[in-house]
């Protein structure tokens, strides 16, 4: 199984491993529209996650040119 091409495959594991299910629970206890959702909730904290990091760049880089 190659991950890296198959990112939808890669999401699965990923949220069965944090929901403490095996791939073939998942599939089968959820339903489209929670799974969606998940999907959703990954890329908003991703989103902030990648904010928060720029921002401390950010903050570093103007300590950085006070020197």
């Amino acid at each position: 199984t190659n991950f890296e091409n198959d990112s939808e495959l890669a999401f699965d594991f990923k949220l069965a491993r944090d929901l403490g299910l095996t791939v073939g629970e998942l599939r089968q206890k959820m339903s489209v529209l929670e799974y969606q959702q998940w999907i959703g909730f990954y890329l908003y904290e991703k989103k902030r996650r990648d904010y928060q990091i720029a921002m401390q760049e950010a903050e570093m880089n103007k300590q950085r040119s006070k020197r």
